[in-house]
């Protein structure tokens, strides 16, 4: 089963197809190529085996613009990096095209070096964030496997760290996390640092409570 990145390059111009073609394959990537939108969507339909996907933007039937509004509605093929490429290059095409999600967007002609490193870049990108969320993922699963288990904590910024990681396991992540903030403040604030709620009125009042916290 090949290793290699998989990169579909959509663009209605032969020429330009075959010289993406030689670029991307040359670098190390495995190329599928769709010479309208109509077929890049079919493509895909069937397909979502994509590490990025290289589209032309101005296409009769259905332009790039189309095909990113078609991508936007999947939940996997919206996760696909997109470069726009193309000759459209007013600052209202520009904004629309990145509006629109693009991960970049190059004019024609472009520089092969660029072109390469940007797609490059993207996919490092991507990959480096899928990894990361299931990493965390993970550890939240892990959680749930705990039937017994303590934390200690002694400062508000190790009580917002915890808070996070917890509150990130339940259905309502928002409404447990101001409860579990307000419970563990207070364990700090009224246990481990001895602040009478007569004398937390004082610094609040004062505007020192925060100052206070440190300080002890």
């Amino acid at each position: 089963m090949s290793t290699k990145r998989r990169i579909l390059i959509v663009d209605d111009e032969e020429f330009n197809l075959k010289i993406l073609d030689r670029d991307i394959t040359n670098a190390g990537y495995e190329a599928v190529l769709a010479s309208d939108g109509s077929k890049a969507l079919e493509i895909l339909k069937n397909d979502h085996n994509f590490s990025l996907i290289l589209l032309d933007r101005m296409m009769p039937d259905i332009d790039g613009m189309q095909v990113l509004s078609e991508l936007d509605k999947d939940s996997v093929l919206k996760n696909i990096p997109v470069i726009m490429q193309t000759a459209a290059a007013s600052t209202k095409e520009v904004q629309e095209g990145i509006d629109a999600g693009v991960f970049y967007y190059i004019t024609k002609p472009f520089e092969e070096d660029l072109m390469l490193a940007i797609v490059k870049q993207a996919i490092a990108d991507t990959e480096g964030n899928l990894n990361l969320k299931t990493e965390l993922q993970e550890q939240n699963s892990a959680l749930g496997l705990m039937q017994f288990g303590g934390f200690h904590f002694q400062n508000l910024y190790e009580i917002k760290n915890l808070v996070y990681l917890l509150a990130n396991n339940f259905p309502d992540p928002v409404a447990v996390a101001v409860g579990m903030s307000e419970l563990m403040v207070n364990a700090v604030e009224h246990g481990n640092l001895g602040i009478s709620y007569n004398e937390k009125k004082d610094f609040l009042t004062s505007g020192t409570w925060l100052e206070e916290i440190e300080n002890r």
